[in-house]
This record gives C-alpha cells, sequence and structure tokens, in this order.
C-alpha cells in the first residue's frame, strides 16, 4: 500500500510593506524605461517638477513665517526652472553652432 502524499498549498499572506515595496520597485522600472528612450525630455520634465516643488516648499515655509527660508528656496526653484528653459532653447536651436561664439 502506498502512502497518498497529501498536498498542501502555502499560502503567503502579503503585507502592506511588500506591497509597498512591489509599487517602489514597479516604479523605478517605469522611470528608468523612460529615461532610457525619452532621454533629453525626462531630464527637462525631472528638472521642472523639481523647480516647482522647491517653489512650493518655499511659499508654504513663507506662509508658516520662515520669510529667510521661503524666499532663498522659492528663487532657488525659479532659478531651476529658469536654467532649465534657457538650456532646452539652446541645446534645441536650429543652429546650435552659433551658442559658444554668443556666450563669449
Amino acid at each position: 500500500m502506498a502512502k497518498k502524499e497529501s498536498k498542501t498549498k502555502v499560502k503567503r499572506i502579503r503585507s502592506t510593506e511588500d506591497k509597498n515595496l512591489l509599487i517602489s520597485a514597479l516604479v523605478y522600472i517605469v522611470l528608468g524605461a523612460m529615461l532610457c528612450i525619452f532621454r533629453t525630455q525626462m531630464l527637462n520634465w525631472a528638472m521642472t517638477i523639481a523647480g516647482i516643488i522647491a517653489i512650493v516648499i518655499g511659499v508654504l515655509a513663507i506662509l508658516k513665517g520662515d520669510l529667510v527660508y521661503g524666499i532663498v528656496t522659492a528663487a532657488i526653484g525659479a532659478l531651476i526652472i529658469l536654467s532649465t528653459s534657457a538650456a532646452s532653447v539652446l541645446i534645441f536651436r536650429k543652429n546650435p553652432k552659433n551658442i559658444l561664439s554668443e556666450m563669449s
């Protein structure tokens, strides 16, 4: 007589930490793929978003009463956005050979 093997399935219970790690991993994979596909545009978007976030943090700091920190943070955010815009204009011009001659 052969013994019957009992097949028990082990059910894994996923915690919220496992789900958060999975979501984080998927976000990093998608961002990495987008950086590979849309190289220049993604960097411009990322810098613009970073500038907007810095401006929002600065405005919130000003509203909370931390005037110096708020002004400096908002100014850095504006500088990031303006420099990204200026770099985009200079890079995507039709005649990029004259960029260096215009800078000097």
